[in-house]
């Protein structure tokens, strides 16, 4: 934990170079090390942080890495859904504002119109 500590006061361009680095690797230790350096900015990096676990040989953990495993791939499903959510929210949104502004040229149009000034 201290190690993730100082990993993410480090610059978003020095975290990645420390990724690269361990992707190189590719032990289960180096896997867990990259995980644990996705943990510094879970929202951007819960999709990369649930191919890691995916990727970890589960075989050759312990119990104790086993259950931090559990835990940051349930933060990250948490997340991604959460996303996923947020997304939804936001096409409907952008919807109903196209249709109030389909509505409010409607109004317009109608107003300014021949047939709309005489009513």
């Amino acid at each position: 934990m201290e190690k993730r500590l100082a990993w993410c006061l480090l610059p978003e361009n020095e975290r990645t170079q420390i990724d690269k680095i361990l992707a190189n690797q590719g032990s289960n230790d180096s896997i867990l090390q990259r995980i644990i350096l996705s943990s510094c900015e879970p929202q951007q990096n819960a999709e990369k942080s649930q191919e890691l676990i995916q990727s970890v040989n589960s075989q050759l953990l312990s119990e104790a890495e086993h259950s931090l495993l559990m835990l940051i791939d349930a933060d990250n499903k948490s997340t991604l859904q959460l996303q996923k959510d947020r997304d939804v929210f936001k096409e409907k949104l952008r919807q109903t504002i196209d249709g109030i502004s389909d509505i409010e040229t409607q109004i317009n149009n109608d107003a300014t119109s021949p047939s709309g000034s005489q009513q």
